[in-house]
C-alpha cells in the first residue's frame, strides 16, 4: 500500500442531526446542524480510493488483512451502510464520521518509504504505537 493512504484522526458520532431548508431565488438550499461526541481519539485510518470524488476512510482495527480490504472495496455500499467506511461529514444521527480538522497524514511527506504492506504496518504499529504529535 502507498504510505500516503495512512492517516490519523478522531472518529466522532453525530447526534441531533437536522437539515434546515432555506429557499432562495429559484433553487432550494439547506444547511445542516448537528452535535458530535468523540468516539475514538487518534484512530489510525486508511484512505480508500473510490472514484476520486470524496474521501472515505476505514479504521485499521477493522481490517485484519489485505483480503479484508479487498472485500470492503468489492462490497463498498454494504460496508458504508454498516458503518465500516467513514466519511468526513455525517449524513444522519448516530452516524460515525471523521473529524476533518483532526485528520493528519501518518507518514511525513518527505518520508523515504513510499510503500508498505498492511501486515508490516500493523506489526510496526503494535511495537511503537502512534507517534503523531498533536
Amino acid at each position: 500500500m502507498k504510505t500516503n493512504q495512512f492517516f490519523v484522526g478522531n472518529i466522532m458520532k453525530c447526534k441531533n442531526y437536522e437539515e434546515h431548508n432555506t429557499f432562495e431565488s429559484n433553487y432550494d438550499a439547506f444547511y445542516i446542524d448537528y452535535d458530535e461526541d468523540l468516539v475514538k481519539e487518534k484512530a489510525i485510518l486508511i484512505k480508500l480510493n473510490v472514484n476520486n470524488c470524496m474521501n472515505y476512510y476505514i479504521d485499521i482495527e477493522s481490517i485484519n488483512s489485505i483480503l479484508d480490504l479487498f472485500k470492503v472495496y468489492k462490497n463498498f455500499l454494504k460496508a458504508y451502510n454498516e458503518g465500516k467506511i467513514l466519511s468526513i461529514y455525517p449524513e444522519y444521527s448516530d452516524m460515525l464520521f471523521i473529524d476533518s480538522e483532526s485528520l493528519k497524514p501518518y507518514y511525513a511527506e518527505n518520508q523515504k518509504v513510499k510503500k508498505t504492506s498492511l501486515r508490516q504496518f500493523k506489526k510496526n504499529l503494535t511495537f511503537k504505537g502512534c507517534d503523531i504529535e498533536w
